[in-house]
Formats: structure tokens, C-alpha cells, sequence
């Protein structure tokens, strides 16, 4: 199965549900964030090369449905929270 850590209130993603843009909302500069499906099959992989600060992410070209955002920051803790597209 998917190995997620699931978080306190560190990492929040708005708006859930969404339908094409959602804002990653996070206290430390984030280097990479995977969006997969709950099967785990990726369908975004988007990287910052210096670090982005709360970075707005456009998923409205992906189907609807249930999908985990999964996210590293620059310390290398990856954080997961799962957003429903609608």
C-alpha cells in the first residue's frame, strides 16, 4: 500500500474539494510536490529548484477524484494530505 504520513495542521491545501487551482499552504519553503492518484500513479511532479513559499498548484487538467498531495520541503520531510478534485 502507499506509505503517507499523515500530518497535524502543519500542511493545509484550499481549496478541498477543488476544480482548478489550490494553494499549498506550508511554513517552510517547499523543493518538490507529486500529486497521485490513490493508487499512487503520478500525475503531476512539479519541482522549485530554490524553494517556493505556499505555491498555487493547477490541477484543473486532471480527472475528478481523490488524489494525495504530496509534498517535500527543504529540510527533506515529506508531508502528504489528500484533496478531492471535483
Amino acid at each position: 500500500g502507499v506509505q503517507a504520513v499523515k500530518t497535524a495542521n502543519i500542511l493545509s491545501v484550499a481549496p478541498n474539494p477543488a476544480q482548478d487551482i489550490i494553494t499549498i499552504a506550508y511554513p517552510l519553503a517547499i523543493e518538490n510536490i507529486i500529486v497521485t492518484t490513490v493508487a499512487g500513479q503520478v500525475v503531476k511532479n512539479i519541482g522549485f529548484e530554490k524553494g517556493k513559499m505556499n505555491p498555487l498548484i493547477n490541477i484543473s487538467d486532471i480527472a475528478p477524484g481523490i488524489y494525495f498531495i504530496k509534498v517535500l520541503d527543504a529540510n527533506g520531510k515529506v508531508f502528504v494530505k489528500e484533496v478531492i478534485k471535483q
